[in-house]
């Protein structure tokens, strides 16, 4: 087990990366610097498990946002189905994830593919185009976390995951900002000293002059 805290705040980079060029792809390299530098996860199971997670088992694109589209066509429609239709609609959603291309755009194939096979009007994509630029922000997002997350748990099963390196980024995380504040607390304390010092010395002017004092 890892800490989930300390997980997603390190790969907190390759999730606003994907959020921001909403390509699954684009961020893979930033993905496997992150697991193998800063996750502990090894080369080899980084290498083979986040291309997969960018082209297999997608949950934004083709996982979750096609479900959603149809389960609003389904209740917005009126439309009759049956607990075997909804248990297909998962189904044909798992299958539609395989082989999908981690690029700007594909939850809406994936989504046309999803209605066509259940039977649902197709129009229904054309109500979600206003959106479909901002939710593919998260949709990305999703699926990179989801490939991290995958990665992170075969590493784990295969006794290929470095906690050694999992937590010393904490570590030096820590002492960078113990040594900050630090630094801080000194400066802060010299220019009491030379307020004091100085009575007709500006605050201002004191907190300058004291950056010049040595530690």
């Amino acid at each position: 087990k890892v800490n989930p805290i300390k997980f997603f705040k390190k790969i907190l980079p390759a999730q606003i990366v994907a959020f921001s060029t909403q390509s699954s792809a684009g961020t893979l390299p930033v993905a496997t610097e992150i697991l193998t530098g800063n996750i502990g996860v090894s080369g080899k199971v980084a290498n083979v498990t986040t291309p997969l997670g960018t082209t297999i088992g997608m949950p934004g694109c083709a996982g979750i946002w096609p479900i959603l589209v149809s389960l609003y066509g389904i209740y917005g429609l009126g439309i009759n189905f049956s607990l075997t239709d909804y248990i297909t609609l998962v189904v044909v959603a798992l299958f539609v994830s395989f082989g999908t291309a981690g690029v700007p755009g594909t939850a809406t194939v994936t989504t046309a593919s999803v209605l066509t096979v259940m039977g649902l009007p197709l129009e229904l994509i054309v109500l979600t185009i206003p959106i479909s630029a901002l939710a593919d922000t998260g949709r990305t997002a999703t699926n990179i976390t989801g490939a991290m997350v995958s990665a992170t748990i075969v590493a784990r099963q295969e006794d290929s995951l470095d906690d050694e390196i999992f937590e010393k980024e904490d570590e030096e995380e820590n002492k960078a900002a113990r040594q900050e504040f630090e630094k801080e607390m000194k400066a802060f304390y010299s220019a009491i000293l030379i307020f004091e010092e100085t009575p007709n010395a500006s605050p201002i002017s004191a907190i300058k002059n004291s950056t010049d004092v040595p530690p």
